[in-house]
């Protein structure tokens, strides 16, 4: 059989790598991911996915070559893709080469936003002309998702507090933070070809890291991520269950892990959507009700959550009257009243529509 000879392969290639004009290498990425694609390029896919891999190592279009590197693994059969990803996984150590370049590319990043904060008049040009910094982390976002999904692989605690600490903590815009707490939530669902965090995982991000979140500052996609842990995590652990039939909880014990956390977003979080959606869970977990949350241990579990709001409403009221009005133990106030008159119509819509549904079967 004649050796095949592939044509301008090698000149896409070098244009992606070593041409300076942008959009010059760019156009050959993109021909470079169109022609892989196509099965008659198919016996090329393995030594340009090993090319891609090493220039990311390299940290040499290291954006680009991540996107490549997923392009190329989409042209195998879903089921197909686990066995080229372990040996990438492997052989080029592409996870650990992932959270070094996050934490590198981070570290560049801040330096520039430093510098154009210093000069004002200077042009913000982003680490690649073509893409704005958000398209970066989502580019990494979308590719650790699709890696991990389908390799069927599992983060460390420390790449976990990586991809934490850089996205995070240290998120250059609320964008950035928007998108890793919507990135974590999806990780704590099983659906089919999508990825999920273990149990000893989930645990260390809701007991170690969200746990220590500044309640004040929470987001919606905050409190998204910190209610599903939550519910999943004390759910686990038997501290909630299910009513029968349905997909609402309620609360078995005091003893909830995050209880803490929860009733500091419902007074003290800064956005009022976040603080209503905070005291929406706490009511309704502690009012849903099954036939088991009807004993009596039970209903010191409801008597005992009155109380702690009471007693909250009364430690704010004095330390007005000790120190003055001031506006964090005012929302407190506003915020306690809210959520028992919030309880108190709620516990009588539901009564009133047991009563109806008896009459009905009656």
């Amino acid at each position: 059989t004649p050796k095949k000879n592939w044509y301008g392969m090698d000149t896409l290639w070098a244009l992606f790598m070593e041409s300076e004009d942008p959009e010059l290498s760019y156009q050959a990425f993109e021909h470079l991911g169109s022609l892989l694609s196509m099965e008659i390029c198919a016996s090329l896919r393995g030594q340009y996915l090993e090319l891609c891999a090493e220039n990311y190592a390299k940290n040499v279009n290291a954006r680009q070559s991540l996107e490549l590197i997923k392009k190329i693994l989409e042209t195998w059969p879903k089921k197909a893709r686990k066995k080229p990803i372990e040996q990438l996984a492997r052989k080029n150590r592409l996870l650990t080469v992932f959270f070094d370049d996050l934490v590198g590319y981070k570290k560049e990043e801040a330096v520039k936003a430093d510098e154009e904060g210093k000069d004002k008049k200077k042009s913000k040009k982003g680490h690649d002309a073509r893409l704005s910094h958000m398209d970066h982390i989502k580019t990494r976002l979308d590719f650790l998702q699709f890696f991990l999904s389908y390799g069927g692989l599992q983060l460390s605690v420390e790449q976990v507090d990586i991809l934490w600490d850089s996205l995070i903590v240290d998120a250059l815009v609320p964008e950035e933070r928007e998108a890793c707490f919507s990135w974590l939530e999806r990780c704590s669902v099983a659906k089919e070809d999508s990825f999920v965090f273990d149990e000893g995982i989930m645990q260390h991000l809701f007991v170690e890291k969200m746990a220590n979140m500044d309640c004040r500052v929470v987001t919606r996609a905050g409190f998204n991520l910190f209610q599903r842990y939550f519910l999943a995590i004390n759910e686990k652990k038997d501290k909630l269950k299910r009513v029968p039939g349905t997909h609402d909880m309620y609360v078995v014990t005091t003893d909830i892990v995050g209880g803490d956390n929860l009733w500091a977003i419902a007074l003290d979080a800064n956005d009022n959507d976040v603080s209503r959606m905070a005291i929406t869970l706490l009511n309704d977990l502690h009012q849903n009700v099954s036939p088991e949350s009807l004993k009596p241990r039970l209903g010191k579990v409801r008597e005992g959550y009155v109380s702690a709001c009471m007693a909250f409403l009364a430690q704010e009221v004095r330390k007005i009257g000790r120190e003055g009005p001031n506006q964090m133990s005012e929302r407190r106030v506003e915020r306690c009243i809210a959520l028992l008159k919030n309880l108190v119509e709620e516990f009588d819509a539901r009564a009133q529509a047991r009563v109806a549904a008896c009459l009905c079967h009656s």
